[in-house]
């Protein structure tokens, strides 16, 4: 388009596709507008040091800034700190709590905030599924129990219900299919009967894992099994429940400890297991586990 400038008593008119303006500072000053407010400058927009745009620079104007709109794209937004004023009202006479006593001028990186703040919901969803865990405990006089653990039956894998949301399958990274699975009980800390301990829940995939340290085998969520915080299972086997304590109530036989990812599954169907190369969970070496359902 053709540029032009038209001049009137009142304004002026600049008719261009782009209007640049090769300057540090674009001043907006109304000396009616001020209310008695002093202060030599009025920088309403500042080409600021690193690149920055910056909005009403150093605090020129004493009223503070309004956004009248309720769309922000993300970026680093340049505020003014300082306490709220309460009793600024816009120009239709509603109260609005956007104008800030003027102070120096900080950058929000908003980016980088948004970061921070997943990594902090990331931290807190691991400590509520913590607390699930636990809390979902019953003590009785002779052993504790935990309910509502499910068998997913396209991995095999056996998962704790209440936080299974959280957890991926490894056969296509897609959420688990539980709705076959019966509800099984666990022993943690205590069992009536005899059994291995050294079982573990892990808070990345949620699955029960067995191993020797804190981190073992191979983990669905990436990286080793992650069994802080775990209580320690104690799981029946058919080879220990021959003597007089045997179990007294239904159980399913058949569930396997996979020597490549460390993780207990059911054999009647092999699943996947989250090890490099992928392929059905090994169970040589396992002894033939019992679940109560």
């Amino acid at each position: 388009m053709a540029t032009d400038i038209k001049l009137d008593e009142s304004q002026v008119t600049i008719e261009a596709f782009t209007f640049k303006v090769e300057g540090a500072d674009l001043k907006l000053d109304c000396p009616e507008r001020r209310s008695g407010a002093g202060g030599e400058h009025r920088r309403a927009l500042v080409h600021g040091p690193g690149d920055a745009l910056v909005l009403n620079w150093a605090g020129d104007y004493t009223g503070g800034v309004y956004l009248n709109g309720r769309t922000f794209a993300l970026g680093d937004v340049a505020v003014n700190t300082g306490k709220w004023p309460s009793n600024v009202r816009a120009p239709d006479g509603r109260v609005e709590p956007l104008a800030v006593t003027p102070t120096a001028v900080e950058m929000v990186p908003v980016g980088e905030e948004l970061t921070r703040l997943r990594g902090e919901l990331a931290v807190l969803r691991e400590i509520v599924e913590t607390l699930k865990l636990h809390s979902s405990i019953r003590a009785d006089a002779t052993h504790y129990t935990q309910t509502d653990w499910r068998w997913c039956e396209r991995c095999s894998n056996l998962n704790f219900g209440p936080n299974i949301v959280r957890s991926v399958c490894p056969v296509d990274k897609k959420p688990h299919v539980i709705a076959r699975s019966g509800v099984y009980t666990l022993f943690p800390h205590r069992s009536r009967f005899p059994g291995q301990s050294g079982w573990g829940w892990c808070n990345k995939c949620q699955g029960l894992c067995h191993g020797s340290g804190a981190q073992t085998g191979l983990c669905p969520a990436g990286g080793a099994h992650d069994r802080t915080d775990s209580p320690d299972y104690i799981m029946m086997s058919v080879e220990n429940q021959k003597g007089p304590a045997a179990k007294d109530f239904k159980t399913q036989d058949n569930w396997r400890w996979c020597n490549r990812c460390c993780g207990l599954f059911h054999a009647g169907t092999p699943g996947t297991c989250p090890a490099p190369g992928g392929g059905p969970h090994n169970p040589s070496g396992s002894g033939n586990y019992l679940l109560q359902c």
